[in-house]
């Protein structure tokens, strides 16, 4: 079968023959690749003599016995000079085909131009893959106007493997080649494919024009000097060691600015992880920052090891009882708030700010012998934020993938605090419900007094969701969400009840139904009806109104639009039962803390898709009980003894019913008799202690804590004032530098925060970049968060460092800085201001 170059040479000399020009074709084929083709084949019309060094016999059949046939002379041979041609007097006036190499690959790409020809033959090894050249034709439009560069480029690219041909792209290919993790070297065998083709000269030609780089001809040479270079420039290190010295390139060379700009541009690509943690060992970066402060790396992201040793640091620091706690607030919010990093370490340093909020938390001072209802008001407005610090210490502590001995120890750290407080605050708290005879408390509104509350100026249609165990601290979180949520464009409070005792979900919830009388029993009774199940709290508020209801949080949210339309449409009040968190520990209580996170996500969803479906402005967010929730495990020096003396009706870690004078040393007793005629006695444990009873161990209610007690009243109520619009959403964020020209390659620019982040304004996130006049991105692009919640406006400016990229700037053109938010399209912005660029002595790059 006759290969495929031979088939392609034989169309041409059909088409050459049947042109009615050539009537003798000349072939010389010095290596005789296609001899037994030839020999082996017939061309319609065409008669083939085949050289043997008789070049008198073809003279003759060609001049004096056929001049009128058709002639293919192949020469299984070079072509002879001319003086030593015998047939060099035909040739002239015949046609001499050409099937070398380079000629048949000129003609398969459908190319004459001869200075292509020249750049076809240098690199000849690449056309021999039909694969390689059908790559080549997706990345170039192969034709005789394309540029040699670009022809070139477009080779270079498919053994890259890269989308593009420009050289930028070429180049992150080579960076982000092969990395030889476990023997800690940096192997390029692409690099070393185009040394194989040829490329080489070519390639390093472009990468020093592109990148201003003047070292070594080896990639990992470029990544060294440009990595170190990019930190030297980013972090607070005046004085490196000699060993450091030789990878730093002088900052008054524009390849440092160039460094710069190439890490940033690649540090986006997954890759660049395996790449960095390479180098960082190879460049000796732990040993060269091991002695420094953390404030001398500045905002320097080149490598992962920067983030982790400020973790470190910190967390070592606070383990040992420092109380830097505003300049490690300041690395964090200042250095590495906008760290490339951060993300991937954001559980870390969530942690160590939530830690510091923490302990400033624990700073009150508590005073024996206040009333309880000094204790309850110094809760909901100070002593809840502890309950709502440690919940999210501990969260982001139990996030931390790397769980280490350091998180141990800082969790244990935490938790002991935690105890410490609680056995103060128990303490006082349980001294004080001690002088109570009633379960009653000056000021203070009781949850069976809920009903009536909202009966209050209610409105035509009204929501109230029933979050079961839903405490004080967490309705903080939600009621802080809520005040900056840009769709809920209204007016909310916060306040609380006191829920009865015991703290559980059956009292708790038939407390919030319309009531006259509730009696205590394995089924709470409300004015002689069941309480247990939605189907019971539902019939009890139908039959206080018929347009009211109640009904599950999972099946209203799973309602269409149009369903909950049509259930809204006879409706006036409706009862939501959630029950995230209290199913979360009555299963898993080790969880708690995250459904608490879940359920203030569902619960603003929730609402959202409620308000944005019927436009219904009112809503009331509550709860039956609070909870107490350990990391520790309690131990049995908390614990009281066996109860079975007193013989309790019902008993729970944190309650016992009894229907006489029993009595329990260190415990609290009240009677029931609030709730209405002929009910039991409650006993609770003194301060944060536990009856032996089956049942949790870390999250537990029932008792009588302020944790467990104080019930949140959130309300919600839309306003559509259009000057809400203004007041509600991210805060603002400009540009405060007033020069608008450009004298380098890198500067910096401040940006303000117009508003702090406080009640309905919220933190946000943008990127900033510049482009030329046609929209082109002429700079890397650069990402902060403004979320400052300083009033000092000195503290809210945002500076930030840009690098322009390395192209030719003409001062007589526009180029605007842009400003967005993360989310925003590329035509959609916050600014975007006219900027001239003129940068002295920039040598242009072509």
């Amino acid at each position: 079968m006759a290969n495929i170059d031979y088939e392609l040479a034989r169309k041409e000399l059909e088409l050459k023959f049947n042109d009615g020009d050539h009537r003798i074709i000349f072939w010389y084929d010095e290596t005789k690749s296609f001899y037994e083709d030839v020999k082996n084949d017939k061309i319609n019309n065409v008669k083939t003599i085949i050289f043997d060094k008789n070049e008198f016999a073809i003279k003759h059949l060609l001049e004096v016995e056929d001049r009128t046939s058709n002639f293919l002379i192949y020469f299984p041979n070079g072509r002879p000079q001319d003086k030593d041609n015998w047939l060099l007097d035909i040739l002239i006036y015949s046609y001499e085909y050409y099937a070398d190499e380079v000629a048949l690959t000129m003609r398969k790409l459908g190319l004459r131009n001869p200075y292509l020809r020249k750049v076809v033959d240098r690199h000849a090894k690449f056309f021999k893959n039909q694969n390689r050249i059908e790559d080549l034709k997706k990345l170039v439009n192969i034709n005789d106007s394309i540029s040699e560069s670009d022809f070139i480029h477009g080779m270079i690219a498919v053994l890259v493997k890269s989308k593009y041909i420009q050289i930028k792209e070429i180049l992150i290919e080579l960076i982000f080649d092969a990395v030889n993790t476990q023997q800690g070297e940096y192997i390029s065998p692409k690099f070393q494919e185009l040394k194989n083709f040829g490329f080489e000269e070519f390639l390093w030609n472009q990468i020093y024009t592109y990148t201003n780089y003047s070292g070594d001809p080896y990639i990992e040479s470029l990544v060294k000097k440009y990595m170190m270079t990019s930190f030297s420039k980013t972090a607070k290190i005046e004085n490196f060691p000699s060993f450091y010295k030789q990878f730093l390139i002088d900052a008054s060379n524009q390849a440092s600015n160039d460094a710069v700009l190439l890490i940033d541009n690649i540090k986006s690509d997954p890759r660049y992880l395996s790449l960095q943690e390479i180098f960082c060992e190879s460049l000796k970066i732990q040993e060269l920052i091991s002695t420094r402060g953390i404030d001398d790396l500045g905002n320097s992201d080149v490598f992962e090891l920067f983030d982790k040793f400020i973790v470190k640091t910190i967390f070592q620091n606070l383990i040992s009882g420092s109380l830097d706690y505003d300049f490690f607030q300041n690395i964090i919010l200042n250095n590495r708030i906008n760290s490339f990093w951060f993300e991937k370490h954001k559980n870390e340093y969530e942690a160590i700010l939530e830690i510091i909020n923490f302990n400033k938390s624990l700073d009150i001072q508590f005073y024996d012998n206040e009333a309880s209802e000094e204790y309850i008001k110094l809760y909901t407005e100070k002593l809840y934020q502890v309950d709502l610090h440690y919940r999210r210490v501990i969260t982001y502590l139990y996030r931390i993938e790397e769980n280490d001995e350091t998180i141990k120890i800082i969790k244990d750290k935490i938790n002991r605090s935690y105890e410490t407080h609680l056995d103060t605050l128990g303490s006082y708290f349980s001294k004080s419900l001690e002088k109570k005879i009633k379960w009653e408390f000056i000021g203070e509104k009781l949850l069976t007094e809920f009903y009536k509350d909202i009966q209050i100026n209610m409105p035509k249609k009204m929501f109230v969701i029933i979050s079961d165990a839903f405490r004080y601290e967490v309705a903080s979180e939600l009621y802080e969400r809520v005040k900056k949520d840009p769709i809920l464009k209204g007016t909310n409070s916060l306040d609380h009840f006191i829920s009865p005792i015991p703290s559980i979900t059956k009292v708790g919830m038939a407390s919030l139904l319309p009531n006259k009388n509730i009696k205590y029993g394995t089924d709470v009774l409300v004015d002689g009806q069941s309480t247990l199940g939605i189907k019971s709290r539902s019939k009890i508020l139908f039959d206080r109104n018929e347009t009211y209801s109640g009904i599950k949080y999972d099946e209203v949210f799973n309602m269409t639009k149009q369903e909950i339309r049509d259930y809204m449409r006879d409706k006036s009040l409706v009862y939501i039962f959630h029950d995230r968190i209290d199913n979360a520990g009555e299963h898993k209580e080790s969880e708690v803390f995250e459904a608490s996170n879940k359920a203030i996500e569902e619960l603003l969803s929730l609402i959202r898709k409620l308000y944005n479906t019927l436009q219904i402005s009112n809503f009331i967010v509550t709860a039956d009980h609070g909870f107490l929730y350990r990391d520790l495990k309690v131990d049995n020096s908390l614990k009281y003894n066996e109860l079975s003396k007193i013989k309790p009706v019902e008993l729970s870690r944190r309650y016992a019913i009894v229907n006489d004078h029993a009595t329990v040393p260190y415990t609290l007793r009240f009677s029931l008799d609030y709730l209405g005629e002929d009910n039991p006695i409650v006993i609770t444990p003194y301060s944060y202690d536990y009856f032996k009873s089956p049942g949790g161990i870390q999250y537990v209610h029932g008792g009588s804590s302020l944790q467990e007690i104080v019930v949140p009243y959130l309300k919600i109520s839309e306003l559509r004032s259009g000057s809400l619009k203004e007041t509600i959403g991210p805060v603002g964020v400009r540009i405060k530098s007033t020069i608008r020209s450009i004298k380098q390659r890198s500067f910096f620019i401040d940006f303000e925060q117009t508003e702090k982040v406080a009640d309905k304004k919220s933190e946000r996130k943008l990127i900033t970049y510049f482009v030329d006049d046609k929209n082109q991105d002429v700079s890397g692009r650069y990402t902060f968060i403004a979320k400052s919640d300083s009033d000092d406006l000195n503290q809210r400016i945002i500076r930030v460092r840009f690098t322009l990229n390395n192209i030719e700037f003409n001062r007589d053109r526009n180029y605007m800085l842009i400003l967005k938010d993360d989310n925003q399209s590329e035509n959609e912005y916050i600014e975007k201001e006219v900027f001239k660029i003129d940068i002295l002595g920039f040598k242009a790059i072509f």
